[in-house]
């Protein structure tokens, strides 16, 4: 009986009132499993400059470029076509939609060439840090992903190391999250009630 009062509870909770925090991905494949359906853009139609308008959205190189020749939309150095190329920490970048998204994830390449830091991604005014490691193990390729039942309508994405980076192949969804995602919500709020039930002390 307690646990169906929570459940119900959690679940007016979560759609009453915004998120606590974005759920964020750095497996593809997760991100894809939780959000659903989205839709996929590889940047490749973006010309030779440092902002452009996609239809859905604004993708934006944004800073003064010390070396304009790796700033905004450029050949990828990891593959075929076109990514967003930024040199932080001066430069950022930024992904700006017509209407309210509910899930954003995004390919970041070139990492090799970025010494140290950590990436930070704002959404709702709100960061969500993909640390950093030693330069040593540096992988080429990374995915961040985030998710929150909120909305939002721009994602930043900056970094406090040096170098350069390059984003590409961006995956978004918007209108109504999937069940899935709600369900994903929901265990949270669950558990966190559980937890604070399990905590409250016994009166004698």
């Amino acid at each position: 009986m307690h646990f169906r009062t929570a459940a119900l509870a959690a679940a007016v909770l979560v759609m009453s009132t915004p998120a606590l925090a974005a759920t964020t991905f750095t497996s593809k494949a997760d991100f894809l499993t939780a959000v659903g359906a989205v839709t996929a853009n590889d940047l490749d139609s973006a010309p030779d400059t440092a902002s452009y308008d996609f239809g859905d959205f604004t993708a934006a190189a944004v800073g003064d470029p010390l070396d304009p020749e790796v700033f905004g939309f450029k050949p990828s150095w990891s593959g075929p076509g076109n990514s967003l190329h930024i040199n932080p920490p001066g430069e950022l970048a930024t992904f700006t939609f017509d209407a309210p998204i509910f899930a954003f994830g995004i390919d970041l390449l070139g990492l090799e060439m970025l010494e140290g830091g950590d990436l930070i991604f704002t959404i709702n005014e709100v960061d969500y840090t993909l640390a950093w490691m030693d330069e040593s193990a540096t992988p080429s390729l990374l995915f961040m992903g985030l998710a929150d039942s909120a909305g939002f309508s721009k994602v930043t994405i900056s970094s406090t190391g040096m170098g350069k980076i390059e984003l590409d192949n961006v995956l978004y969804a918007g209108g109504v999250p999937e069940p899935a995602t709600w369900a994903m919500l929901l265990m949270g709020f669950g558990g966190l009630g559980a937890a604070l039930r399990r905590r409250r002390p016994q009166v004698a």
